[in-house]
């Protein structure tokens, strides 16, 4: 991994990215559905279809599949709390992990003294067991969370703040994402933005996606890759094509 002492500070989204999280949340969304007698029968694909594109897109969509009961932000806001409180027991019960190549990657930049931000749209109740269960986190220096900062992703005020607090005159900063509001957050910024998805974005038609957005990724050089342990495996090669 030797283009890690090309960079002097890396950014990281949290949940998806870092810890299988995601699967938990979409979880936590079924569970306290189910609990109100709705039958959520999304899988993970289409969980992410609402939930990673924009900060609305999860509100949204439960809306249209379950109009009559989410007709007012009232509703949704007493569901989401609900939620929380459900995704916060999955994570007491020990079901979070590291996402493959994570150890790896953040072991080699504790190694060589690199600077390390988590920024995430969840809260730091939601992030603290995690980091309790998951002892290789606590090589990331700084974090982040929801508290910090006032406009979610897909607004680049978390990553900025990071920016502004950790960089020196001349670093070069890279950033991971494994969401489209994500890359949105870090493409606001200066620095190098790899999206890890299964959906390579860069190459959906103009009619899946925000052309602006699309235009803005590749005019920055932003990266695809379907994983971020298929990224480590050969990550020289991918920084050298770009």
């Amino acid at each position: 991994m030797s283009w890690i002492r090309s960079f002097d500070l890396f950014l990281f989204d949290f949940d998806g990215l870092l810890v299988n999280t995601e699967e938990l949340h979409f979880e936590a969304y079924k569970q306290s559905a189910s609990a109100r007698g709705l039958e959520l029968d999304w899988d993970m694909d289409e969980y992410g279809r609402h939930a990673y594109f924009s900060a609305t897109g999860l509100k949204e969509g439960f809306r249209k599949k379950f109009p009559k009961v989410f007709d007012t932000d009232v509703l949704w806001d007493q569901f989401y709390l609900e939620k929380k409180k459900t995704y916060i027991t999955l994570i007491e019960e020990g079901r979070s992990e590291l996402m493959p190549g994570v150890d790896s990657l953040l072991k080699e930049l504790h190694r060589l003294g690199k600077k390390t931000c988590v920024v995430t749209n969840s809260t730091l109740s939601m992030i603290a067991p995690i980091r309790d269960h998951i002892k290789e986190l606590t090589l990331i220096e700084n974090w982040i969370t929801r508290e910090d900062y006032s406009d979610p992703k897909p607004s680049s005020q978390g990553y900025q703040k990071a920016i502004d607090r950790l960089s020196s005159e001349g670093d070069n900063i890279i950033g991971f994402e494994d969401t489209i509001k994500g890359l949105k957050a870090l493409l606001g910024t200066e620095a190098r933005a790899f999206l890890i998805s299964k959906i390579n974005f860069l190459e959906l038609s103009s009619e899946s996606v925000d052309q602006e957005l699309k235009d803005l990724s590749l005019k920055k050089g932003a990266i695809w890759s379907p994983s971020l342990s298929s990224f480590l495996s050969d990550s020289d090669a991918w920084l050298s094509s770009s």
